[in-house]
């Protein structure tokens, strides 16, 4: 014991084998490795090892041992187109041949090549009777109007590389699809309803070297399912909206498929929900029904439109419209999937807005009719898209100041009395018409309604009012903002505003004098006649005939068939000969950029030979000092 010890402590602590110790292992990894790695090996030394074929093997040992022994092992080494050769030595290698004049399906089987103390190399001649045929596609989901393409191969069980004995050219495939159709090549170029089924292929091996009669041998594969999913869209097209009830409109469904154009057996039917139930309306342009259904394939195998038209609109069509497409097979098939399509959509429709308005217009041509006659026009403004065949009907009711309505029962085209008035109606395509003429003077309310009537569905009104105050007999109003323009030394001219028609159709006429209170003299009367329709009118009368360097006194006096009005008492004063007329030689600027609460001033140069005098106006109208403003009547 004490030896051993002594020698185990002394190797590892030696200074001189530490150092080698990394030598000593690499050595006996290598020693080991070679050993390990000591094989027959097998190679090609004619000709390829295919089905067919003529080739040798040798089958050279790695041993180095020149008296190693070389053997074969095999099905049948002694069978019919196989040699055995002897062994031979090149220096220390030893090696055997193995020569096939033609492989045959008959040598199937496992070959091994031995040297004596190594390890083996073999290979395998399949049998042909293991392979089967397989068939793919490039989709794992087949959508109508793809590509589908088929891959037809042989397999073999367990080892792929065993295919390589297969010469190349000699494997030929064939698809069949539903029905036993040939498919005339590996792919679809666009899927449609009629290619969904079970499909197969084919693949037939033939060969001088089989053992079968014929020298062929078909292999199919297991059947492969192809479902086809049919793709497309339904579309509404745009409603144009609103929809008023009345009107005509029509819905439609625009269906289209991801069909082949040349499909065949197949066909398109539209079918229309309202509110989740059939709708219950005829197909068909030429029917006489209110809501039809029509049908149009703008392709023959790919597009439908299908419309709901309504010839006139009711309020009970408002509602959700479901449009359902279906495509018909001519063989319904398990292995199509898709053939019909759902969309909704919801129409809403609206009440005719009926749009009633009344005008009055007031009729004041003199001596008469007085003021208490008057035209009222009511009009309808209905939608453009209502029918024009439907019409509104008018009626009119009377209320006389607080009190309620009565109504207006007036034949057309005949002088009436009601009620203390005298009417006439006029009724034209779309509007009514008062002429009214009261005779009691108050504040009057004409209501005009109107219907509308849709057949066989409701009626629609609507109403509008105006309001008429018919005045008691007066006196003119007074005329107001009275001054002179245009004075030379023998004329005027007098302006006058008139603010407000009183009761009757009024004259005017200026009286004016050279003695104030003493206006002896009278102007021409002056009518306006059918412009007193208007308010605020402006209206003028000239005074000629005057004496130079005069004072004139003026007023103006207002005259109906109750009596006359008077302006207050003016003055003007006529230029000399030599007076010239004043003339603006500065007229003001404008003033722009101007903010509330900012400082305008205004100013303007003029010339005459007679005293002058000034007057700022806005928009017509005289301005006088106070507030805001100064200087109202200097330069």
């Amino acid at each position: 014991m004490r030896p051993a010890k002594m020698w185990k402590t002394r190797h590892f602590s030696s200074p001189f084998l530490l150092p080698l110790l990394p030598s000593l292992l690499l050595f006996l990894l290598v020693f080991l490795s070679a050993e390990l790695c000591l094989a027959a090996e097998i190679t090609t030394e004619s000709g390829e090892l295919v089905f067919g074929s003529s080739v040798t093997l040798r089958c050279s040992g790695d041993s180095g041992d020149s008296g190693a022994t070389i053997q074969w092992t095999g099905p049948d080494l002694s069978g019919t187109g196989i040699t055995l050769g002897e062994q031979e030595t090149s220096g220390t290698t030893p090696s055997r041949t193995l020569t096939f004049d033609a492989v045959l399906e008959s040598h199937a089987g496992n070959y091994t090549c031995t040297e004596t103390g190594s390890d083996s190399d073999s290979f395998t001649i399949p049998v042909v009777s293991d392979f089967s045929a397989e068939l793919t596609t490039n989709l794992d989901m087949v959508v109508s109007n793809t590509r589908l393409e088929f891959t037809c191969s042989l397999a073999s069980p367990g080892d792929q590389s065993l295919l390589s004995f297969i010469p190349t050219g000699d494997v030929t495939y064939q698809i069949t699809g539903p029905g036993g159709q040939v498919l005339g090549g590996d792919a679809i170029n666009q899927v449609g309803p009629n290619d969904g089924g079970s499909y197969t292929c084919t693949a037939t091996l033939a060969g001088s070297y089989l053992d079968t009669s014929g020298g062929s041998i078909d292999f199919t594969s297991a059947a492969l399912d192809v479902i086809v999913y049919i793709t497309g869209q339904l579309q509404f097209d745009q409603v144009v909206a609103p929809i008023y009830v009345g009107s005509s409109s029509s819905i439609g469904c625009f269906a289209t498929f991801a069909i082949p154009s040349d499909t065949t057996g197949t066909e398109r039917a539209g079918k229309w929900t309202f509110d989740g139930q059939p709708l219950n309306a005829p197909v068909g342009l030429d029917l006489p029904s209110r809501v039809y259904i029509t049908e149009s394939p703008v392709s023959v195998t790919i597009t439908l439109i299908t419309h709901v038209v309504f010839r006139t609109v009711h309020s009970t069509d408002g509602g959700t419209y479901g449009c359902e497409v279906t495509i018909g097979l001519e063989q319904p098939s398990a292995f199509v999937v898709g053939t019909n399509f759902n969309e909704s959509m919801e129409m809403n429709v609206m009440a005719p807005p009926l749009g009633l308005s009344v005008e009055t217009s007031l009729v004041r041509l003199p001596p008469l009719p007085p003021y208490n006659t008057f035209l009222l026009t009511c009009s309808e403004a209905l939608p453009s898209t209502v029918h024009s065949f439907l019409q509104v009907q008018f009626t009119w009711q009377r209320s006389k100041d607080t009190g309620g309505f009565s109504n207006l029962t007036v034949p057309e085209g005949i002088n009436t009395d009601v009620g203390g008035a005298t009417i006439l109606r006029t009724d034209g395509d779309g509007f009514s018409i008062l002429n009214v003429t009261e005779t009691v003077s108050g504040d009057y309310t004409y209501r005009c309604s109107g219907v509308l009537t849709i057949p066989d569905d409701t009626a629609y009104t609507d109403n509008a009012d105006v309001i008429v105050n018919v005045t008691s007999p007066k006196p003119p109003e007074r005329p107001d903002d009275v001054n002179t323009t245009a004075v030379d030394h023998k004329s005027a001219t007098v302006q006058w505003t008139v603010v407000l028609i009183a009761y009757t159709p009024e004259t005017y006429v200026v009286l004016y004098g050279t003695a104030s209170g003493v206006l002896n003299e009278t102007s021409q009367v002056f009518d306006p006649m059918g412009r007193l329709d208007d308010e605020e009118q402006v209206y003028t009368v000239e005074l000629t005939g005057l004496t130079r360097s005069t004072d004139y006194y003026y007023r103006v006096l207002a005259i109906n068939s109750i009596g006359n009005t008077s302006s207050e008492e003016l003055m003007f004063r006529t230029f000399d000969f030599h007076d010239l007329p004043p003339q603006v030689t500065i007229h003001p600027l404008d003033q722009s950029n101007v903010v509330p609460g900012d400082l305008v001033s205004f100013g303007v140069t003029a010339t005459s030979t007679a005293p002058l005098n000034y007057q700022w106006q806005k928009d017509g109208v005289n301005l006088t000092d106070g507030g805001s403003i100064t200087g109202a009547t200097t330069a």
